[in-house]
């Protein structure tokens, strides 16, 4: 049964029951083949490994606003921040950015863009040599970034699955739908680059419907990010998934999108087999953090050593 279904995403004619069979399979001989259906697509299409780190925003600049005892917000919290600190923050930061092969800059905004902010932050990014990627929270905010020289807008693909429950949500899919659609067609930023979340209780019906997704919308990129609990440190990544849940769904993407670029995140966790992931799919390793005890690239020597 469970090779009946790995020959069918091998042609990508594959059904609920296939994804099901194959999630649910444990027998080694058939995972093995899985596997070895990823390494192979992986070795045509794959021929070297990128890095991307990430910039969390007001994180990176912001000052320190709460009692660690009693939580009091200080007036920190209420100011607004000089640009100028802003900038120098940032070059401080990045100074050492040009001696590793770092290929891109993802910049997560968690709060409604600020102009002045956003403007001074993009032209301070703009003087390194790296692709600029960018995650937005508020639709409104697109207007202010397309301005700029980015390359990919970061999407979590869950924006694009309707939720039938509510009608304010259907109205709510409809418009980002649009707004996406426009994106592509006008050509306003090159590429798409979907957050794929798993072991977040999905079934192989979830997995299925999103696979599909992925082959219409045909992402440049997807990165596959696993349930961290502790949403509240961007600086850290702490997945829970299994290394071999991870590597079917690393296998299954690498076998029904052949040339799209998977990328995955370093887990500050221990939660890392990269060097098997890289050879069934992963083309990029994000997660070159920033910690404000340690203002250079950390973890830089442990990525930069895995070898695809």
């Amino acid at each position: 049964m469970e090779k009946n279904s790995i020959n069918n995403t091998k042609n990508r004619n594959f059904t609920y029951d296939d994804i099901k069979n194959i999630i649910n399979c444990e027998d080694k001989d058939s995972l093995n083949e899985l596997f070895e259906n990823a390494r192979k697509i992986q070795e045509t299409f794959n021929d070297k490994t990128q890095f991307e780190t990430n910039l969390y925003f007001p994180d990176i600049y912001r000052v320190e606003d709460n009692c660690p005892t009693c939580g009091y917000r200080t007036p920190e919290s209420r100011r607004e921040y000089n640009l100028l600190y802003i900038k120098n923050i940032l070059e401080y930061r990045l100074r050492d950015i040009n001696q590793y092969d770092i290929h891109a800059i993802n910049c997560y905004f968690t709060n409604t863009l600020d102009e002045n902010i956003l403007k001074i932050v993009m032209n301070t990014l703009d003087q390194y040599d790296v692709d600029i990627n960018v995650n937005i929270n508020n639709w409104n905010d697109y207007n202010l970034i397309s301005y700029f020289d980015v390359n990919s807008l970061i999407i979590d693909y869950s924006l694009l699955t309707k939720n039938y429950y509510t009608h304010n949500s259907i109205e709510e899919f409809d418009e980002i739908s649009c707004k996406i659609s426009q994106i592509i067609n006008d050509n306003l930023i090159k590429n798409i680059s979907y957050e794929f979340p798993i072991n977040i209780g999905e079934t192989h019906i979830d997995l299925y419907q999103i696979f599909k997704i992925f082959r219409k919308n045909k992402p440049t990129s997807i990165e596959i990010k696993g349930y961290d609990p502790f949403y509240d440190s961007p600086g850290e990544y702490n997945p829970q998934y299994s290394q071999q849940y991870l590597k079917k769904i690393i296998s299954l993407l690498r076998i029904i999108l052949p040339k799209t670029n998977l990328k995955l995140k370093y887990a500050t966790n221990g939660n890392n087999d990269m060097e098997k992931n890289v050879k069934l799919g992963i083309n990029t390793i994000t997660g070159v953090y920033f910690d404000k005890n340690k203002p250079q690239l950390y973890n830089i020597d442990k990525i930069m050593n895995i070898k695809s």
